[in-house]
């Protein structure tokens, strides 16, 4: 199980590399969720260490093929759970 930050992440991927073609840059993600660049670059790593992102340093961030299965099902989970509860998604 993923913890909620990496979720956070995993799901702020997922939805800026579908406009992005896939590579999305380290300030994007850290302005979509509101976190500093040195943050968001600690995080990628992590990710990359996971197996759940292809990260290099001045290119940005894709995800594996099992990163966007995990944020598939935690895109799915939560947009099941804000339906259920009326709530709208933060992105």
């Amino acid at each position: 199980m993923q913890t909620l930050s990496t979720e956070d992440y995993l799901k702020a991927i997922y939805h800026a590399s579908q406009s992005a073609n896939g590579t999305v840059a380290t300030t994007s993600i850290a302005n979509k969720i509101g976190a500093k660049p040195s943050s968001v670059t600690d995080m990628f790593k992590k990710l990359s260490d996971q197996k759940l992102v292809k990260y290099q340093k001045y290119q940005g961030v894709s995800l594996t093929n099992e990163g966007v299965k995990t944020a598939l099902r935690i895109v799915r989970k939560t947009s099941f759970v804000g339906v259920f509860f009326g709530l709208t998604p933060k992105f």
